[in-house]
């Protein structure tokens, strides 16, 4: 990409078909403009993916960008999409994520939560693996909130 062409970011959409089987598509948002947040922010590539009552909103920051942030009164997710991470989705969502908290210590590869509802009852389980205890915490904390707000990502 070079300083004027609009960028391309792949996604995986995660759906599943009338049998319940779980099914990933590679996919891409194209459609995005250059433009500032705010008035006096400065421009980026800002792109936004609408399905149902759902939307996802992208930016892209150009290379050396440098702008004012600006609070936002309504809860948001800010997710860097970069190391290595996946999903599995066979059994509920599994996100193995890279933690930045678990450098050089052991297990730093092993970081992983899970979300599955339950076969038997009403509720969600969610699992989650790390290299320590506060770091198990951060992720259960931020999985909680996500599912309590209700928002897709």
């Amino acid at each position: 990409m070079n300083a004027e062409s609009s960028p391309i970011v792949s996604y995986w959409h995660v759906w599943s078909d009338a049998d319940g089987v779980s099914h990933q598509t590679r996919c891409q948002l194209t459609e995005f403009q250059k433009a500032a947040i705010q008035p006096t922010a400065a421009p980026q590539w800002i792109g936004t993916k609408t399905r149902l009552d759902t939307t996802v909103f992208v930016t892209v920051l150009p290379a050396g960008w440098i702008g004012d942030w600006h609070e936002n009164p309504q809860p948001q997710w800010i997710v860097p999409l970069s190391g290595r991470w996946y999903v599995e989705t066979m059994d509920g969502i599994k996100f193995f994520l890279d933690n930045p908290d678990c450098a050089g210590k052991p297990n730093a590869a092993e970081t992983w939560l899970l979300l599955r509802a339950s076969g038997t009852e009403p509720l969600l389980r969610v699992y989650c693996e790390s290299c320590s205890v506060e770091s198990v915490t951060k992720i259960l904390e931020a999985a909680q909130k996500f599912v309590l707000q209700g928002s897709a990502v």
